[in-house]
């Protein structure tokens, strides 16, 4: 079994140069695909916000109806946010999982480590959202997903 320590040679044992050109490819899309979701999220979260802001407005709500350059850029960030961890969870469905493993466990232990992967994507935007919400007027009105 292979020291965990070791550093992976690139490319990888078993991967030919056309395989990997592929992966690389691949990667080029998602990217792309995360930039171009990150941009139309951005703006259906802006329009969320905006229609939920005007759902709970009383004489308790202090906040300007302008958006803040903090909280533009903190709704971005979510949007972006949102579309990577989409993305990392389709990556369960990569073609790789249904090969052979080079070692026992292997795909078990990748795909679990792209769920913590995603656990973490969520908690920041969860956090992220707490600054916006922190910044107005400190009730909760962003998405829970």
């Amino acid at each position: 079994m292979p020291n965990p320590n070791d550093p992976v040679p690139y490319p990888p044992p078993g991967i030919d140069s056309a395989a990997l050109q592929e992966l690389q490819a691949k990667l080029r899309e998602i990217t792309t695909t995360v930039e171009k979701g990150a941009k139309e999220a951005a703006a259906e979260s802006q329009v969320k916000v905006r229609v939920a802001e005007e759902q709970r407005k009383g004489p308790w709500d202090q906040q300007v109806s302008t958006p803040s350059p903090l909280r533009m850029k903190c709704e971005e960030m979510r949007a972006s946010l949102l579309v990577i961890e989409r993305a990392v969870r389709a990556l369960k469905d990569d073609p790789t999982f249904k090969g052979e493993q080079a070692y026992a466990g292997q795909h078990g232990e990748m795909i679990a480590q792209l769920m913590l992967a995603v656990r973490h994507i969520e908690d920041a935007r969860m956090r992220i959202g707490k600054v916006l919400q922190y910044s107005g007027n400190g009730i909760s009105i962003y998405d829970k997903a």
